[in-house]
């Protein structure tokens, strides 16, 4: 509204603060515990590496790890075994050691000298200046605020609240976006992991829309993308679950759509994917809940094709899985309710004119 001139509001000054601290609030309502403070660190730090080094000539570097692939790295250039950071669990146990060796690592060379070996053995590391000017990290950042964008979007449609020109201004965006980054001449993966994202959440707004071929269209390009990210690291256990939950959206509109066939082929791929994962991180629960979910797009494809006995196995499949997450979690609600409906799934597998009831 040009009009509009602003308003007065009463907020009190400790509310300002939750937007810095509001994971101080889940910890403690979560974990029991008061994070208190750590320096240069975070008490609730993804990775067992994040701290400040000077080196040699007197500058600063600031080292975060952000996943446990990301720490064996640095303990990879650090000279340590690789057999000692081989779980989170691991890792953070060694992480008061990784800290000093890496602050004697610093201390030994220049900066220039420093960077050079972590991009060696990491990543590329860009200045404040070359990230502004750099097309395929501007373009990333880009397609993944879009999808943020994409997500609210949905949540105010839900309501009946967006503008009515809203979507097709979003869509314009997007499309713009991806064609730019498809442009680009040698992508980056973190580049293309974005695109994928961003094609997820294109083909996520489009099924809500029920513009199923488009959903369909736009999910198999991402599902191609995160595939191929997939192969070229395949010990990455997330690149992994992301095409898990291609195949899961892909089964999830197909479904909707009619395409019954197809639907079970993609839902049978994802819980192939998060079976397959569930080996080697037994119990792990967002694991087991995605798991969950592509069981129930199985179970459901299977009851339309007829096949009746395989649907009762599907989803005593999933009520066994959700009886675990109710037991690791007993006041989450959320499961316990997904637990009586795979239950009256179950039941309403012998009767078919009550499937939809039960959906």
């Amino acid at each position: 509204d040009p009009g509009f001139e602003g308003e007065y509001i009463d907020l009190a000054l400790y509310e300002g603060l939750y937007r810095l601290i509001e994971w101080q609030v889940i910890f403690y309502d979560q974990l029991g515990v008061v994070p208190m403070r750590a320096g240069n660190q975070l008490a609730n730090a993804p990775a067992a590496v994040i701290n400040m080094y000077e080196a040699q000539d007197g500058q600063f570097i600031t080292v975060t790890t952000g996943t446990w692939r990301s720490v064996q790295k640095v303990a990879a250039l650090l000279g340590e075994p690789p057999e000692d950071y081989a779980t989170p669990e691991l890792q953070f146990g060694r992480r008061d050691r990784l800290d000093e060796l890496l602050g004697t690592y610093m201390a030994e060379r220049s900066t220039d000298e420093a960077l050079a070996s972590m991009e060696e053995a990491y990543a590329p590391i860009l200045g404040f200046a070359e990230r502004r000017s750099d097309d395929d990290r501007a373009l990333q950042n880009l397609a993944l605020l879009l999808g943020h964008m994409n997500t609210i979007l949905e949540m105010m449609t839900a309501r009946g609240t967006p503008k009515p020109d809203a979507w097709s201004t979003l869509d314009a965006r997007i499309e713009d976006t991806r064609q730019r980054l498809m442009r680009l001449s040698n992508p980056s993966l973190e580049a293309r992991g974005a695109l994928a994202s961003l094609l997820l959440a294109r083909g996520r707004s489009h099924g809500h829309r029920r513009d199923y071929a488009s959903a369909v269209r736009e999910l198999r390009s991402a599902l191609r993308i995160r595939k191929e990210l997939a192969e070229l690291d395949p010990d990455n256990v997330y690149g992994r679950g992301d095409v898990g939950i291609a195949h899961s959206l892909l089964s999830v509109n197909l479904g909707d759509w009619g395409k019954h066939a197809e639907q079970l082929e993609h839902a049978r791929e994802a819980v192939a994917v998060y079976r397959d994962i569930l080996a080697t991180q037994e119990s792990v629960p967002s694991w087991m809940n995605q798991l969950d979910f592509a069981l129930l797009a199985q179970g459901f494809a299977q009851s339309d094709l007829g096949d009746l006995d395989g649907a009762r196995k599907t989803h005593s499949e999933r009520i066994r899985i959700l009886e675990r997450l109710v037991k690791l979690d007993p006041a989450n609600v959320d499961w316990k309710q997904r637990l009586k409906l795979a239950h009256s799934d179950l039941a309403g597998v012998s009767r078919p004119e009550s499937k939809e009831a039960s959906k």
